[in-house]
């Protein structure tokens, strides 16, 4: 974990690329970085030895990636005349299904309870 390395992964998840590729383009194995993640949370949530504080940097910086990404694409959605508005929203949905994600119960009803053949879809 260095800064450089925090550099270039924050640069490429505010262009909108995915955790995997990032790994994938800085050569980088999906499981390093998973931990690196995982002891970052850690550190900033507990106490850990101060040798992690990289890793809460390298998170913190993340975060604020990822919230600048998301505002960009919100800023591009509202922009007046945007042809590809309905494109912007579904990446904002695919993206960030917690806040953007359509919440329609099973088969578009009301009902919530979802037919048996569709249960286990």
């Amino acid at each position: 974990m260095s800064p450089d390395l925090i550099r270039q992964t924050v640069t490429l998840v505010r262009r909108g690329l995915p955790f995997d590729s990032i790994c994938d383009y800085l050569g980088i194995d999906h499981k390093q970085f998973m931990e690196w993640k995982q002891a970052g949370e850690a550190y900033l949530i507990s106490d850990t030895p101060p040798h992690h504080a990289p890793y809460g940097e390298f998170v913190v910086e993340l975060k604020r990636a990822i919230a600048e990404y998301r505002l960009v694409m919100i800023e591009r959605l509202h922009k007046k005349g945007n042809l590809q508005w309905f494109r912007d929203l579904m990446v904002l949905e695919r993206r960030d299904r917690r806040n953007w994600g359509k919440n329609d119960p099973f088969g578009g009803m009301m009902d919530t309870t979802p037919p048996p053949d569709e249960k286990f879809l």
